[in-house]
């Protein structure tokens, strides 16, 4: 794969890791420091960046996902939508140009998926960086993408606009992904899912 022009074959881990961040889906399988903070400046120091711009760095990322109060903290006494936020702030200290997400929110119960979300849609808003998020909740990729690639037995088979994608219900079942709700009230509708949305507001 290609990604900023770099071949991912030929190039060493550390060259990517200046350009490319990635959250597991599990946050804990990352995790090694004693604080919060600790694991935001792994890092950083790592990649020799000076102390004072680390500070700032670390503040600026855990206030970005709502955890700067908990830069004390042992990661393991967080909760689970807490502990992804984190994984996703020490990442950020890496200034990424890319992020991937991996089902950031798949093992999160109703209110870490919120808060995950919510740290999401305020990193799309406030920092100009490609996200990349994969996971099977239509419902979350229709709210926070902008474009969606649906992956079916190893192949892309289909870019597009969310809209495009998910009015697309055959090329979901054959993929064995589930349409958003608004989509399903569409088609028993028989109306588009535009149409659809329009009514649900009214």
């Amino acid at each position: 794969a290609v990604i900023l022009g770099q071949d991912t074959r030929e190039t060493p881990v550390a060259q990517m890791a200046r350009r490319v961040g990635l959250v597991f889906q599990d946050p804990e399988s990352q995790f090694f420091s004693a604080t919060v903070e600790d694991e935001c400046a792994f890092g950083p120091e790592n990649l020799g960046v000076p102390p004072q711009e680390i500070a700032e760095r670390i503040t600026w990322a855990l206030d970005l996902v709502g955890m700067g109060s908990y830069a004390g903290r042992p990661p393991t006494h967080l909760s689970g939508g807490q502990k992804q936020r984190v994984a996703i702030a020490a990442v950020l200290t890496l200034l990424p140009e890319v992020l991937i997400l991996d089902e950031p929110t798949a093992s999160l119960d109703p209110l870490g998926q919120q808060e995950v979300v919510a740290a999401i849609e305020r990193l799309a808003r406030e920092r100009d960086m490609t996200i990349v998020m994969a996971s099977h909740d239509p419902e979350q990729i229709a709210e926070l993408s902008d474009r969606v690639a649906v992956l079916h037995e190893g192949h892309i088979a289909r870019v597009d606009a969310p809209a495009a994608v998910f009015e697309d219900v055959d090329l979901l079942e054959a993929a064995g992904l589930a349409a958003p709700e608004v989509t399903e009230v569409a088609r028993s509708l028989g109306c588009t899912r535009g149409e659809a949305l329009h009514l649900v507001r009214l």
